[in-house]
């Protein structure tokens, strides 16, 4: 574990003088923001730029290209633009000099590179923030339904092929069962090929009920986000090209209306 980077590795300097109640992925994201050290050289060297970022995270897109993406997204940016603000500002009040720029940085490497670990000490934060990250690890790119296996112990990581692998082959982890719509608004990408991708229909269906069925909806505890599968196989008449799917659902919710 000597090369992980979690709640045991925080720099006294950093964690002494943030106040109480910062969640741990602001701690994470500020304490690799201040660490001068070379220790980490050589993965910091393979990590995208901020321009890369800027290019593929919502999060960081003009206010006129986020109200383009799909509902579901959309609101995933929303929550991660709030989390942020929240973040950043108890941070700054222990370090005025560190920019938003390069916070937010830092902030979304945490965000789209750490994996689980569960320790007694982290278990003061909720679930979803008891983070680790693991350079090198963090290299794998996300395949829906292959890759390794990974487990953790209090003194190792352990990442297991589920498959063979020819020599020269990349090898995959998975990030979980993911829409495209999660996988854009938190990772930056979409997947031509996603038997996990939906489409959320609120904006379609909800404004064409009538009062009463509004009313049945809510009474029935059914009044949440309501989605349709996509799955590229199985829905799709043109193919598995997700693209091709995406363009069905919309060219549908835009003759509904």
């Amino acid at each position: 574990m000597q090369a992980v980077r979690s709640l045991h590795s925080i720099s006294e300097a950093v964690s002494s003088q943030l106040p109480a109640g910062v969640s741990f992925h602001g701690i994470l994201a500020a304490d690799l923001a201040l660490d001068k050290t070379t220790y980490l050289a050589a993965w910091r060297k393979l990590l995208p730029t901020e321009k890369d970022l800027t290019a593929s995270m919502p999060l960081l897109w003009p206010e006129e290209l986020q109200a383009l993406l799909p509902k579901a997204a959309h609101d995933i940016v929303q929550k991660q633009d709030d989390k942020f603000r929240r973040h950043r500002s108890k941070v700054a009040r222990s370090f005025p000099s560190l920019t938003e720029e390069e916070y937010m940085y830092f902030w979304l490497l945490v965000n789209t590179r750490t994996f689980y670990l569960e320790t007694p000490e982290l278990e003061v934060f909720p679930w979803e923030d008891r983070l680790a990250l693991l350079p090198v690890a963090d290299l794998f790119n996300h395949a829906a339904d292959q890759g390794c296996h990974v487990a953790y112990s209090a003194t190792e990581y352990t990442i297991t092929a589920r498959r063979r692998y020819e020599a020269g082959e990349e090898v995959f982890a998975s990030y979980g069962d993911h829409s495209n719509d999660y996988l854009l608004g938190e990772y930056g990408f979409v997947m031509d090929e996603n038997k996990w991708d939906s489409i959320c229909l609120d904006e379609v269906i909800l404004p064409r009920l009538t009062r009463a069925q509004e009313k049945e909806l809510e009474a029935g505890g059914t009044r949440r986000p309501l989605y349709a599968g996509c799955g590229l196989r199985a829905v799709s008449p043109f193919g598995s090209s997700f693209a091709k799917t995406y363009s069905l659902w919309r060219n549908l919710a835009r003759f509904m209306r």
